[in-house]
């Protein structure tokens, strides 16, 4: 069997309500941000400084974060509205 060397996998594919649209999104950024934060804790008590590769996509999650809201709360009117949500994630081996 020969190794894929790129693959795409679908992570999110439905239709859901506002609230959990929301749910959804949120803990999906909410890990990715705890994960970024142990990285950093870890680099800071292995080497004595920050991760700056951590730090800043911490930041650029929460940016994500604050817009993901914003855009969800701009269209909260509607209660019965749903949202199409699709995320895939695609995995690559360098050589």
């Amino acid at each position: 069997m020969s190794k894929k060397k790129s693959e795409t996998f679908t992570l999110i594919d439905g239709v859901f309500s506002l609230e959990d649209a929301r749910e959804i999104l949120m803990n999906l950024i909410h890990r990715k941000i705890q994960y970024h934060n142990i990285q950093n804790l870890s680099s800071l008590e292995r080497r004595g400084g920050h991760d700056p590769v951590s730090q800043n996509r911490i930041k650029e999650l929460e940016k994500t974060r604050r817009q993901i809201l914003e855009m969800l709360e701009a269209n909260s009117s509607d209660s019965d509205r749903e949202v199409q949500v699709n995320s895939e994630i695609n995995i690559t081996f360098n050589e």
